[in-house]
């Protein structure tokens, strides 16, 4: 380990491993990322590991769209299963309110490019869902990008990851455990 570091991204979560693998990415070898437990042990541990399209901001939408996108390019690149399952997703409306906001998302959706949204009637709903009572529903919006991943410590153990894009890469982790104790990891 060294002293000094061009960038120190503090927190191995969803956010720190992003801004880390970004900046490997764009050819920044001199950065280090320092977690003081186990990768994805905070804030990232909580979530459920869902990911979803639907967003009234159309540039969270579109940050959510990349995100979804990236995790496959990934696991292409490395060669390894990040754990992700794309079951779809279905948001429905029981309220007139309610619906013509999930129009203006669906209109939205496709105005910044991200097409694999549709709007579906209460039957199609049901269609997908067949123990889901339909009564009051007036309509909704299926995306085949929502689904979820599952946690690292879900996975299997980890292979060596074939020859890359990703590999000639180099970036130093540092863990803090609980004794204080520093261990380091090249990748």
């Amino acid at each position: 380990m060294k002293s000094h570091y061009r960038v120190v991204v503090i927190g191995g979560g969803v956010v720190g491993t992003s801004v880390l693998y970004h900046l490997a990415k764009l050819g920044w070898t001199d950065v280090c990322l320092i977690e003081r437990s186990v990768l994805t042990a905070g804030s990232s541990w909580h979530a459920a590991g869902g990911f979803h399209a639907l967003n009234a901001d159309p540039n969270i939408a579109s940050l959510q769209a990349y995100t979804i996108d990236l995790l496959s390019e990934i696991e292409k690149e490395s060669g390894q299963s990040v754990g992700m399952h794309m079951t779809g997703g279905m948001t429905l409306a029981g309220t007139p309110d309610r619906w013509e906001w999930l129009q203006s998302a669906y209109r939205t959706f496709q105005s910044i490019g991200i097409e694999d949204v549709r709007l579906i009637t209460p039957e199609e709903a049901r269609e997908k869902c067949p123990v889901m009572s339909t009564h009051g529903i007036l309509g909704g919006m299926w995306a085949d990008r929502e689904g979820y991943v599952i946690r690292p410590a879900q996975c299997r153990p980890m292979q060596e990851p074939r020859r890359s894009a990703a590999r000639p890469w180099s970036s130093t982790t540092v863990f803090w455990n609980s004794t204080r104790r520093r261990t380091a990891g090249r990748s």
